[in-house]
């Protein structure tokens, strides 16, 4: 019977890392094939979950971004993939709350897509009140929450999470609550671990 292993390997691939930074730190994930005769029966599994850790000026980040649109095109509802914060500077962490402020008004996703795929790294006040009037945010409603902190309790309660973890640099996956991939692996990689773990294969 075919078993996949999971194999943390001290590899060339990259991650941003606390302080912020876009040096590359040596982390990666391998899938491994072990054909044997003891190994444990399979279970396939409708679907997986993939949280992931990231910080707004991640250039890696942004890299996993566009990994993570194509893995929900491919897998569609068989994967759920769930977006939380882990900035690695005081600028990001603003931003990331401001974030969590678009949210309040059901545009996360919109906010956050916009600022990784047009607007990356421009984060000035500025822009982000100008990202946020282009998406149709309720302007009075989205200052007042950022003035008042009001996207600060969920990105904190996402960095005490992470930091809980041991994480220390982004973006970092973890794979149905058990599977740790620290940094970025290529797409095809990605879509070859995740259909392991569906198939029940990986864990």
């Amino acid at each position: 019977m075919k078993f996949l292993t999971l194999l943390l390997l001290t590899l060339a691939i990259t991650a941003c890392s606390t302080p912020a930074s876009n040096e590359p730190t040596a982390v990666t994930v391998e899938v491994v094939e072990e054909n044997t005769e003891d190994s444990p029966l399979v279970t396939p599994i409708e679907k997986a979950s993939i949280v992931k850790f990231f910080d707004y000026a991640c250039g890696h980040c942004k890299a996993s971004h566009y990994t993570m649109k194509n893995l929900k095109t491919e897998f569609g509802d068989k994967i759920e993939v769930t977006l939380k914060h882990f900035p690695l500077s005081a600028q990001t962490y603003l931003v990331a709350e401001t974030a969590e402020c678009a949210r309040r008004q059901d545009m996360f996703e919109t906010y956050h897509d916009k600022l990784f795929e047009e607007n990356f790294q421009q984060y000035e006040p500025e822009n982000l009140q100008a990202v946020a009037e282009s998406i149709g945010l309720d302007m009075d409603q989205f200052n007042t929450c950022v003035a008042n902190g009001g996207g600060r309790s969920k990105v904190q309660a996402d960095v005490d999470e992470a930091t809980a973890l041991g994480i220390t640099g982004t973006p970092y996956f973890l794979i149905n609550n058990s599977i740790p991939l620290p940094g970025t692996i290529p797409e095809q990689s990605f879509s070859r671990l995740i259909k392991g773990v569906l198939a029940g294969e990986v864990r």
